[in-house]
């Protein structure tokens, strides 16, 4: 089992980590490892969010720290920001999206604490994308919702699963889970 790493704000702001940790109430807390299906996904998501940011008026950022609430912060997959939210290096106001790619090593307790993370501090529309089960979810103060597809925010477009799992699919068969 892994020791818990306590250190201040001020140096986890000013630390470099190989793959970048979260910080919550003072924890230094590792992330998930992402493999190459986790990769591309991410990949999938940054693309076709960055070929509609001018007509969706919004800021596409991979892997970005996240000031969720006092003492605690978070790092989306991918975040979607609304063009007109204030430019901070580490933003503090809601992103328009969190999308959460779920890594083989990604325990539920934890994905559950940072949803809830992301509603208290009001982002309005929270992913999460499970690439060994190929299944898509939202998530909001209820919990988890399995859907069918995505609803893209603020332009009526649905994203479909053979759309995201396209390269996955055309590369093997899903990995058994």
């Amino acid at each position: 089992m892994a020791t818990a790493t306590f250190i201040s704000e001020q140096e986890y702001l000013h630390t470099s980590y190989e793959h970048d940790c979260e910080w919550i109430d003072g924890e230094v807390r590792e992330r998930a490892m992402p493999d190459d299906d986790h990769s591309a996904l991410q990949m999938f998501f940054i693309t076709y969010f960055a070929s509609l940011r001018r007509e969706l008026h919004i800021r596409v950022r991979p892997e970005l720290r996240v000031r969720v609430a006092a003492r605690r912060y978070r790092i989306p997959d991918v975040t979607i920001m609304p063009d007109d939210a204030p430019r901070q290096l580490i933003p503090d106001t809601p992103p328009l999206l969190c999308i959460e790619i779920l890594s083989p090593d990604e325990r539920r307790g934890e994905l559950k604490e940072k949803i809830a993370d992301y509603v208290r501090m009001g982002v309005p529309h929270i992913w999460i994308v499970d690439p060994r089960r190929r299944t898509l979810a939202t998530a909001d103060a209820d919990g988890q919702h399995p859907v069918g597809y995505f609803n893209v925010p603020n332009c009526g477009r649905l994203l479909h699963p053979s759309e995201i799992f396209e390269e996955l699919d055309a590369l093997a068969p899903p990995p058994k889970v």
